[in-house]
This record gives C-alpha cells, structure tokens and sequence, in this order.
C-alpha cells in the first residue's frame, strides 16, 4: 500500500500553534498522476537564495512558485495530490482560502478551509531541488528573457499545463538554457508584467 493509499482524510480538529501557509496557485497541475510513482505525485518545498518555493514535476515539466511564510522545516516535505489540490484552490466568494500546516515529526499535512480541517500522510521522498539548475540571471526581475529560443518542438498541451501550474491566463514566454537543462519559462495573467515562479520544461528535439 503506497503512502498516498494510507492517507488520513477524515476531519480532524486543526492543530494549534502551527504555521498555516495560503498558496492559491495551482502548482500541483505540473505534478504527475501516476500512483506508481508516488514521490512525483504532490507538491514539495525547496529553497533557494533565502525564497522557498512550491514545488512539482512529472519529470518532464517542473513548476515553482514562491510562497511566503512557509517554515524552513518544511523544505523537503511532498504534499500528497489530493491534499494539494484542496489546498491550492480559490476559497469561496467571501471566505478565506485554504491553508496548509505540516507537522514534520508525525510525517502528516492538515488542509483547513471554510469546511473544516483535513489530515493527510505527508508521501515519502525530498521535494526535488532542479530549481538549483537555474541561472541566477533568470531569477532576476531586470533580465531580458525574449531572445530567440533556437529550433525546438514544444508540446503545446504541457506548455498549457506549465501556464496553469503557475497561475497564468494569458500566456507564456521560453527561453533555453542549455540542452541539459531544458527551456525556462514564466507566465502571465495581465498586461502588466510576468507572474514570480517559473518552469523547466524539457524540449522535444527537431531534426
């Protein structure tokens, strides 16, 4: 039985003294959906430069979004899927949105929102740490990323997928870093500018 199978899902009452961490993002739509692999299958928390990030992959595509107040022992930590996308939801017109806590040393999440707290078994593995692939200048606000991306097939399904894990609506812009590393890209849901988090995406090769 997988840890994802084990998972707590009755209410229970929420912890007290905890940290809670809102993220309306829906970074677990770059996670993957197969229960073979159960440590693809949430979202995690990784850390760079002092920014922790909201973490998910299916090994093709990694989407991380920035998530303020999220407690340093959390880094590592996966969410499981159904945990996160209860979670990662807009709250109901007029109520909050729901938060998440985790409790590390009974290696279980508890979601809270407007119909009471939820508990999950946290699944097994470390949060993946890609994120360290970027180049810094990628991460900076002043860098110019529409240059010309080379010769690549891209999916246009998981480019759709990669907008919507990080909250985009409008689109994307790629640009390579390298053929090891894949493309980078970000996205956008106004006019005004390029939401913070970003993508790895490995491109399909041209003949």
């Amino acid at each position: 039985m997988s840890v994802i199978e084990r998972e707590v899902t009755e209410v229970v009452a929420a912890p007290v003294s905890a940290s809670y961490v809102k993220c309306e993002v829906p970074v677990w739509k770059a996670a993957s959906t197969d229960k073979t692999r159960p440590a693809l299958r949430g979202v995690g928390f990784a850390s760079r430069d002092g920014v922790t990030y909201c973490v998910a992959t299916d090994s093709y595509m990694l989407a991380a979004v920035p998530v303020e107040g999220v407690p340093a022992e959390w880094c590592g930590a996966i969410v499981p899927l159904e945990a996160a996308k209860l979670w990662q939801k807009s709250g109901k017109r007029n109520t909050p949105a729901p938060v998440l806590t985790i409790d590390r040393a009974a290696n279980t999440c508890t979601v809270v929102t407007d119909d009471g707290a939820t508990s999950f078994a946290l699944v097994e593995g470390a949060a993946p740490k890609v994120i360290e692939l970027v180049p810094d200048k990628y991460l900076a606000d002043s860098f110019d990323t529409s240059p010309v991306l080379g010769e690549f097939g891209l999916n246009p399904c998981l480019m759709v997928s990669v907008m919507q894990a990080l909250g985009g609506k409008l689109g994307v812009r790629v640009r390579s870093i390298g053929a090891t590393r894949g493309l980078f890209v970000q996205a956008r849901n106004s006019n005004k500018g390029y939401l913070p988090g970003f993508a790895l995406v490995m491109p399909i090769k041209v003949d």
